[in-house]
């Protein structure tokens, strides 16, 4: 179970990255940004409505890949997101 939630954790941070840099190769990082800095506050909240959900959706297979993104969003300083390399969503979750 651990395990799946680290290759979740990698799929979302290398998500992350390669959004990232889409966003800042189209010129809109620094818009993007400021929004992100805005609603970090709302992080806290987005956790807990993530935690509440992850049972249900462990029934749809995707319990895990919710919990590592709380886990994420838990986190008290923002995660770096990895160099982008076409993730794939990591399989045998159920």
């Amino acid at each position: 179970m651990v395990d799946r939630r680290a290759r979740w954790h990698t799929y979302w941070l290398s998500l992350a990255g390669d959004w990232k840099n889409r966003l800042a190769g189209s010129g809109l990082g620094g818009p993007v940004q400021a929004v992100v800095d805005a609603v970090r506050p709302l992080a806290p909240l987005a956790t807990h409505l993530l935690w509440f959900l992850q049972p249900a959706l462990m029934l749809y297979g995707k319990g895990e890949a919710v919990a590592a993104l709380a886990d994420l969003l838990e986190s008290p300083t923002p995660p770096q997101p990895l160099p982008p390399s076409a993730p794939a969503e990591p399989s045998g979750d159920r």
